[in-house]
Parts: C-alpha cells; structure tokens; sequence
C-alpha cells in the first residue's frame, strides 16, 4: 500500500486494515502517521528587474507556538514597496500585468522591501485548532525594471502543525 497524504496535510493520519491469504483474514493492524508543520513555494510568479523572480520562504517551519519570519526578496535594487496577499484558499488568477495571481485576496496590506529584502516576523498560535491549516500568501513587488512595473513572487504554502 502507498500513502499519499493530501498536500499540504498536517496532523496524525491513521489506517486500518488486514491481509486475506485468500482463505483468512489476519488480524487488524493499525499504522499512524504523524506529519508536522511544513511550508513550500508553488507556482512560477513573475520576473522583475534582470528578468529576476522575486523570491520568497519561511527561515523555519510553521509549528504551533513557535516565532516564523517570512523573507521576500528585493529584485528593483532600490528601496521600493510590496503588497502581501494572503488566504486560506490558492489561487490562478491571471492578471493584465502578465503574472498571475497565487492566493485569493483574503487578506492584503502594503509592506516596505527594502533593498536588502524584507522580513516580516509573526508568532504561530499554540492552539491545535489550526492544526493541518494551510495559509497561501504572495508579494507583489513595485519595480521599475519589470514589464509591467511589478513583479511577483511565487506563492507560499504554509502549513501549521507540530
């Protein structure tokens, strides 16, 4: 048997289940599985100055009752401004500017990002409701050097979980 859990899936899993040799069956037995906090990038997003894809990642997993720091790379050289979408759900949405949308517009707020990047730190709730709760989130950069003027990180799948 192969587990495939659904991505992003947080928590404890369980299965049971047993043989038959075609004239028995065995007894039960059950196997756990237990998966933790986990975040990921998803999607292509959409390139700046240098023809760069802005990036974008966690510095650790996003446990319960833990500190996180998110970190978005600058790609226009100069100190500039995001906008930092954030959902519960993913996204595909296709913009006029060429990117593409990777999280719906749950939740928006403007950011500066710095020329060195930014980072923008949060603490995770030590609550197991959220537990297996995935966060979608994606920055949009203002940058002189994109096509359109503004460039698009991938997205960010966050997971929330032990």
């Amino acid at each position: 048997a192969t587990y495939l859990p659904d991505p992003g899936f947080a928590g404890v899993d369980a299965s049971t289940f047993a043989a038959w040799d075609g004239q028995v069956d065995s007894n039960l037995a059950t196997v756990s599985v237990t998966r933790g906090a986990t975040w990921g990038n998803y999607g292509a997003g959409y390139p700046g100055s240098n023809d760069v894809v802005p990036a974008i990642g966690m510095t650790a997993n996003p446990i319960l009752g833990s500190d996180v720091t998110m970190q978005v790379q600058n790609t226009a050289g100069t100190n500039t401004v995001m906008i930092v979408l954030a959902s519960t759900e993913q996204a595909a949405l296709e913009t006029r500017n060429g990117g593409v949308l990777l999280a719906e517009l749950d939740l928006l707020f403007a950011a500066p990002l710095p020329v060195g990047g930014a980072r923008i730190d949060r603490s995770v709730p030590n609550d197991p409701a959220p537990e297996g709760l995935s966060i979608y989130v994606q920055a949009l950069e203002a940058d002189r050097g994109a096509r359109y003027r503004v460039a698009f990180t991938s997205g960010l799948r966050l997971t929330l979980g032990h």
